[in-house]
């Protein structure tokens, strides 16, 4: 946040030329600062000889750092009050100067190998995004006013909640949020919070579509970032800060292809304990029925010894025991364990301590 508040023109400077024109910018936001080329990995900030930009203002770079500034003002006002009265102060600087520079849009073409545009011509959700943190800080009618004229105000789940959830340039879902799990006043709270319910829904049946239990459909670069926002709302639903929220019985974690942890890498002989929380669905589907738990096969090249485990096969119609035939092609196509890991071949035994396929035996 304090990087932040340092990219805010400061008043009284000097015009910036702007579409060929000069423009008094002071109380805007630059947009970014980077590099103008990758820096090489690894590289210490201090040990960075690489050119540093700063590139200029735009109006979304200044309503994301009011609407940021905004939450920081709430966040920090029992432990540091006076940070707090800085973002604050700094946040209505900012939103003023948005207001009367609306449409500084940062170019598509600014961009070099250091990093790249992002461009946005539209800036309606940040505005949007803006206002409400705005509002929810300082409860002034202004804010609400601001947000009632801008077209966001109107719930439309599907457009505010779209795959992908939120990133740089669609914001309106954050406001949402928030308004939604933040103490406020907001006359139409109610059907704000079952908006965001809904979007929290429709990325579940987006989810129940995907045999990697994924919340995506296509995976494009940087699609990491997506995968966690969607996960984002679904906290936002499970664990709001006020009481006030509804829970769905729908909105539960489903560990449809569930993977080895981190814990479970290093703690094998805890695979059995996770996880805690099932959906009663889950609960009541068949399971392959193991006399122990079994060793993820994908664990074998971090050297984990096999004496504690049962070593079986796993198939989608049964289990076999360590050193029986494995039945060609029995779980649906993709061959055994067995036949892709150790080099075995289908039809052929099974080494010790390897399992079938990727489903596992025992609580997992």
């Amino acid at each position: 946040m304090s990087f932040m508040l340092k990219m805010q023109v400061p008043n009284n400077s000097d015009p910036q030329l702007f579409n060929g024109s000069y423009i008094d910018m002071s109380g805007l936001v630059h947009h970014k600062m980077h590099d103008n080329q990758w820096t090489p990995l690894p590289t210490l900030p201090n040990t960075d000889s690489t050119r540093r930009e700063l590139h200029r203002p735009s109006t979304a770079g200044t309503l994301n750092m009011v609407a940021t500034a905004a939450q920081s003002a709430r966040l920090w006002q029992s432990y540091d009050a006076d940070f707090a009265a800085q973002c604050l102060s700094a946040a209505r600087v900012a939103y003023a100067a948005a207001m009367a520079a609306p449409v500084i849009y940062a170019s598509g073409n600014d961009w070099d190998l250091g990093g790249g545009a992002y461009s946005d011509n539209d800036v309606t959700d940040e505005f949007f995004w803006a206002a409400a943190e705005m509002y929810i800080t300082t409860n002034e009618t202004a804010f609400l006013d601001d947000m009632a004229a801008n077209p966001w105000s109107a719930i439309n789940t599907s457009a505010i909640f779209a795959p992908g959830a939120f990133g740089w340039s669609s914001t309106a879902a954050l406001a949402y949020m928030d308004l939604a799990t933040v103490p406020n006043s907001h006359p139409n709270r109610s059907a704000i919070i079952q908006s965001v319910v809904d979007g929290a829904e429709s990325y579940i049946e987006i989810q129940a579509g995907q045999p990697t239990g994924s919340y995506l459909t296509s995976y494009a670069w940087g699609s990491f970032f997506p995968a966690l926002h969607h996960l984002h709302i679904h906290i936002h639903i499970h664990f709001p800060p006020v009481t006030n929220i509804p829970s769905p019985r729908r909105l539960q974690f489903q560990p449809t292809q569930l993977r080895p942890s981190r814990r479970h890498r290093l703690r094998p002989h805890l695979q059995h304990d996770l996880p805690h929380r099932r959906p009663r669905r889950n609960r009541l589907r068949p399971r392959p029925q193991c006399p122990r738990p079994v060793l993820h096969p994908r664990l074998r090249h971090q050297g984990h010894a096999e004496r504690a485990f049962a070593p079986v096969c796993v198939g989608a119609d049964a289990v076999y025991s360590a050193g029986l035939p494995c039945p060609a092609r029995a779980d649906g196509g993709y061959g055994w364990w067995c036949e892709r890991i150790a080099g075995g071949s289908a039809g052929g035994r099974c080494p010790a301590g390897v399992c079938g396929t990727n489903v596992l035996c025992g609580r997992l």
